[in-house]
């Protein structure tokens, strides 16, 4: 699986709009597919080196650390590239009193 950057600026040594490679080849790749993959299973590979990277710098991204600010996002455990705010399973990661959305407490 790749991952196209957005970014529009050439820091961090990447090239706008270029794709990344994430380490996995197809969604569903069991463990590989866990965010922390790469963190418990030392990359082989330039090509898994280069995922281990890039994986870190999506976590980062989306935590918040180039704006300074933690937007709220809670990783899912299972897939690197599924994020949640708001919703039930964000509501569980983060100990929430409850979720935004979905359906009501009961």
């Amino acid at each position: 699986m790749n991952v196209r950057l957005r970014y529009s600026h050439n820091d961090l040594g990447f090239v706008p709009r270029s794709l990344l490679p994430m380490g996995v080849p197809l969604a569903g790749a069991a463990d590989a597919s866990w965010p922390d993959y790469y963190e418990h299973n030392k990359p082989r590979t330039k090509e898994a080196e280069a995922a281990q990277c890039n994986r870190r710098v999506f976590y980062w991204v989306m935590r918040g650390a180039l704006q300074g600010d933690d937007p709220g996002f809670a990783v899912n455990p299972f897939e690197w590239w599924h994020w949640s705010y708001g919703d039930q399973l964000w509501a569980a990661l983060t100990e929430a009193p409850q979720a935004f959305f979905g359906l009501p407490p009961k």
